[in-house]
């Protein structure tokens, strides 16, 4: 039978990297203590559906068309399956684990918002208990980049739609018992940046479609950002791969996805949906 999700194996290069400094602190005596989630990144790919205007054409490219239709059916699918891995362990028992939803997407867009306000202002250490250390070490390496003499300053003018959950994964700890849930959620926004430089300023708007993802704790509601995805390519599977990356494999990826201002790369489905169709058919 398949496997939901990233398994407990795959996740024991995680518990094993961070478990003696992060403590957490749950009741049960015969409960595993569990590692805090500011230490747990982004640990994989996971599926985010492209937009519309970024899907093949359907009179040339039919079956790549539905495909992705397909992916997002499945993915509403897996995303009700984790939800539901919340508040049971795998052998049906009820855990003490709560879904708050509305409450988790508040305190996600408070941090999403201070996030952007703490770096512009250059007082990224503030975010310590908002954002996971992989978060907040790309941080501090991009702030310490901005030129001397540059003042910014962030603001957010409007939410252009809601903010929408767009992928549910929940990582397990050795107990099989839920460690986090890491929600991405699709924020479409309209933010303003103003650089000033010598006593000039300079004001650009932009429209913007970000994925973040947070960890949060469905035990006491704690919420902290733990990275950024892009929307995936035509080809990448909704399940997300049951093995992840080991020992310095595994904290590069984590260290990847935590550096929420990286530039998009070169989508390889871009201008070349005739390959990957073939691909698809072999």
């Amino acid at each position: 039978m398949m496997s939901i999700g990233i398994s407990r194996t795959a996740m024991r290069p995680i518990l094993s990297a961070f478990r003696s400094p992060f403590w957490a602190r749950y009741a049960s005596s015969q409960v595993e203590p569990r590692p805090s989630i500011n230490a747990v990144g982004v640990v994989t790919k996971y599926y985010i559906p492209p937009r519309f205007s970024r899907y093949p054409s359907f009179f040339k490219h039919p079956k790549l068309f539905v495909q992705q239709f397909l992916k997002r059916a499945a993915l509403v699918g897996l995303n009700t399956v984790h939800v539901a891995m919340i508040t049971r362990t795998k052998k049906g028992a009820i855990t003490k684990a709560r879904l708050r939803f509305g409450k988790w997407k508040t305190r996600s867009l408070e941090i999403y918002v201070m996030v952007n306000q703490a770096f512009a202002k250059r007082k990224v250490d503030v975010l310590s208990k908002s954002v996971t250390r992989w978060v907040l070490d790309a941080l501090r390496e991009r702030q310490a980049k901005i030129p001397e003499g540059t003042l910014l300053d962030w603001k957010m003018v409007k939410f252009n739609k809601p903010p929408k959950i767009v992928n549910v994964q929940t990582l397990p700890n050795q107990d099989g018992s839920v460690l986090a849930v890491q929600i991405t959620y699709k924020y479409m926004t309209k933010q303003k940046l103003t650089f000033t430089k010598d006593g000039k300023s300079q004001s650009k708007e932009s429209d913007m479609i970000e994925y973040m993802t947070f960890n949060v704790d469905p035990y006491t509601d704690e919420v902290v950002l733990a990275g950024s995805l892009f929307e995936s390519e035509w080809t990448t599977p909704v399940q997300p791969p049951n093995q992840i990356h080991e020992g310095s494999d595994m904290l590069k990826s984590m260290a990847h996805y935590g550096d929420i201002y990286r530039p998009e790369p070169q989508r390889v489905d871009d201008n070349k949906p005739k390959t990957i169709e073939q691909k698809t058919e072999q």
